[in-house]
This record gives C-alpha cells, sequence and structure tokens, in this order.
C-alpha cells in the first residue's frame, strides 16, 4: 500500500462521502488518474490525483459514524461567547486537548451507514432538536455541515472521532489579528508531517 509522500492540496478537491462513491471511482477511472492509498488505524484514505492535481478524496471507513478535524483558531470560541459567558467552566469553544474547540469540515470521513443506523444521530437530525440546541447554545451559524458537526459535538463529543490535526493542516490566521492573539497559538499549534494543507482565508499554499 503507498503511503502519501508529498501533502495533498485540498484546493478545488471533490470530496466523496465514503465507500461506495469511492469505490466506484477507483474501479472506473481512465488510466490517466493514479489513486493514492493509505491505512490510518482502520480507515483506509484514498486520494485520486490527475496529474499534480487532487480531483477527488474520500475513506473506506470501518463500521462508525465519526470523524472531521478539529478547528485549528478560536472561531468557536467566538461563536459560542454568549454559552461561555453564561458557562465559565465549560469546555465549549476551549482549545484541545482538553476543550471542545469545535470542527473544520475540509476534510471528513463519512460512514453513511452508520449514520443511518444511528438512533442518537437521526434524534440530532430532527428541527425540534436542533432548535433546542441552537437555543441552548445561543448557536446562530453561517458554515452549513460545518456548524451542524461542531453544534451536536459541544453536545455528544462521543459520536466523533478526531483526525489528527495534520489530515487538515488549516492556515488561517485571521484570527491573531482580529481579538484572539493571546490563545491563537493555542488552537492553531499541529505538530508532525503535513499529509494535507488546507488554504482557508485565501491562505497561500506552502511550495516546500
Amino acid at each position: 500500500m503507498q503511503g502519501l509522500r508529498q501533502p495533498i492540496w485540498v484546493r478545488n478537491a471533490t470530496g466523496f462521502s465514503c465507500s461506495q462513491a469511492l469505490i466506484s471511482c477507483l474501479r472506473e477511472r481512465p488510466p490517466e488518474i493514479r489513486t493514492v492509498l493509505q491505512a490510518v488505524g482502520l480507515i483506509l484514505l484514498a486520494s485520486v490525483v490527475l496529474g499534480s492535481h487532487l480531483v477527488a478524496a474520500g475513506a473506506i471507513c470501518p463500521m462508525v459514524c465519526k470523524p472531521p478535524v478539529l478547528c485549528s483558531s478560536p472561531f468557536s470560541r467566538h461563536t459560542f461567547w454568549q454559552f461561555r459567558r453564561e458557562n465559565p467552566q465549560t469546555k465549549v469553544g476551549e482549545p484541545p486537548p482538553d476543550g471542545l474547540p469545535g470542527f473544520n469540515s475540509g476534510v471528513m470521513l463519512l460512514n453513511l451507514e452508520a449514520m443511518r443506523q444511528s438512533q442518537l444521530y437521526n434524534q440530532l437530525l430532527e428541527p425540534d432538536m436542533v432548535r433546542q440546541l441552537t437555543e441552548k447554545y445561543h448557536f446562530k451559524g453561517h458554515l452549513g455541515d460545518q456548524d451542524f458537526f461542531t453544534m451536536i459535538g459541544m453536545e455528544h463529543p462521543e459520536l466523533f472521532h478526531v483526525l489528527h490535526c495534520t489530515w487538515n493542516r488549516q492556515l488561517c490566521s485571521w484570527w491573531r489579528e482580529h481579538g484572539y492573539s493571546d490563545v491563537f497559538d493555542q488552537y492553531f499549534r499541529c505538530e508532525g508531517q503535513v499529509r494535507i494543507y488546507h488554504g482557508n482565508c485565501n491562505t497561500p499554499i506552502p511550495e516546500d
């Protein structure tokens, strides 16, 4: 099984939501497209590359209802400011490893079958439950699936297995200059060999 020797650029990549779509893509690829596979624990990560461009990525995962990567900025600390003020001992919005900094959905592995079969997850999809959680956390999001997973992750962190930050190395440092310089590095720190760079907020991707 071939390992990833260089980071994969995630910009302009099209993500497949897990096994069946990814398997189909691997089977039907034209000869000029190559695939790269790497095992991470029990999860098989796969990327489909055309020349130097990543055109698809996904995972063949075990039967678990899990995981994205933690947000590497104080974004959730800012978003949950009112809940944090009312609950000064909360872990919500706190930095890793002990806090709940929220998720960045730039890289996610979704076991769709496990998600369909999870009674708890499907309860969390109900409009009344979403309303209860948004009211509890005073949550006003604008980032779609990322907001949803972040919010339910505050309530049920046990639903998620968190990928190491090197699988979604977020480069945006906007929050350092906008009110959170004192805590920014606690969120931004990421040690290890980077597998995937995420040039969020239009941050240039390193060339080396």
